[in-house]
């Protein structure tokens, strides 16, 4: 017969979903919270537009973000080609229709941000459960490893490593998740120091159990709201970088449309067509703070001393 430790990481394993004070469902107390904040709302509703971009991109996108019409170079905005195509947002220095490239830009800020919280999430989860639960020398040796990660740059890290094994999509998101796990590291080794030494673990080890059952079947989830907060920064964090990256020169090939090499490209015409630049921008910005406000929320959301 197997043996079940009635502490908090097993509470969904032996009693119905856990409902709140209101008689809500878990979900339907997450709902609730987001209907009734607007900073939640705001940031859902431009999460979910990003992700709408991303994936339906070909369908709402007006025209071809790689079709080049050099006749039809640096158009404004609200501009209509001499063969009656409209475009919206003007073209860029190649002709290509701008709200378009902005569209499928979506995509590779929507994959570069959720891969490198994704990667650098296991990473440093693994990391901060494995200093936390067994400390000395091996918590000492994986701190100092947090510190030396800390004390370099991440974006001259990543330039370094990508002038050294080129440049990709792949290696992009695997150079920017080895520069963010550090967080997830920190914040989870705390949480373990703590959730370590009480009763529920301890009964654990008093039965048997083995180390890697025990971190990742009771400790695991009792560490796991500080985790979904700093992976929403993260993803944002990634954009940034990645976006900042392309602007330099070594992002994806310019090919691919990014809101980086937009920007990139949109500077060297900063004077006579200024939209260039400040549409990928705009793009950026919302995207970056929408997310940031729905980490804040859900961060707040899930602090029960801000619920006393």
């Amino acid at each position: 017969m197997s043996q079940r430790i009635a502490g908090p990481g097993t509470l969904a394993e032996q009693t119905p979903p856990p409902r709140s004070a209101g008689g809500l469902s878990r979900p339907a107390e997450v709902l609730l919270g987001i209907i009734t904040s607007k900073k939640a709302m705001f940031g859902i509703l431009v999460i979910l537009m990003v992700v709408i971009c991303a994936v339906f991109s070909p369908w709402i996108a007006p025209h071809d973000p790689a079709a080049q019409s050099l006749a039809f170079r640096l158009a404004p905005m609200f501009s209509t080609a001499p063969d009656g195509t409209f475009h919206l947002l003007g073209t860029d220095h190649l002709g290509r229709d701008v709200l378009s490239r902005a569209i499928y830009g979506a995509r590779v800020g929507l994959i570069v941000g959720l891969s490198v919280a994704l990667i650098a999430t296991f990473i440093g989860v693994t990391i901060g459960l494995v200093a936390g639960y067994f400390g000395g020398w091996i918590d000492a040796v994986l701190m100092r490893l947090c510190d030396v990660q800390l004390a370099l740059p991440a974006i001259l890290l990543a330039i370094a490593i990508l002038a050294i094994t080129g440049v990709s999509l792949l290696n992009i998101v695997l150079i920017l998740a080895l520069t963010q796990w550090v967080a997830f590291a920190r914040v989870v080794r705390s949480a373990t120091l703590s959730e370590r030494e009480k009763e529920y673990v301890l009964a654990a080890r008093a039965l048997g159990f083995g180390s890697a059952r025990i971190i990742y079947r009771y400790i695991l989830p009792n560490v796991f709201a500080p985790i979904i907060v700093i992976a929403t920064f993260a993803v944002a964090q990634a954009i940034i970088i990645e976006a900042a990256l392309s602007f330099l020169g070594l992002g994806i090939s310019g090919a691919t449309p990014s809101w980086g090499a937009m920007l990139a490209d949109g500077r060297t015409y900063l004077a006579i067509a200024p939209s260039l630049a400040t549409i990928p921008g705009l793009f950026i910005t919302l995207s970056v703070v929408g997310i940031n406000l729905f980490g804040d929320w859900l961060r707040d959301f899930l602090d029960p001393k801000l619920k006393m």
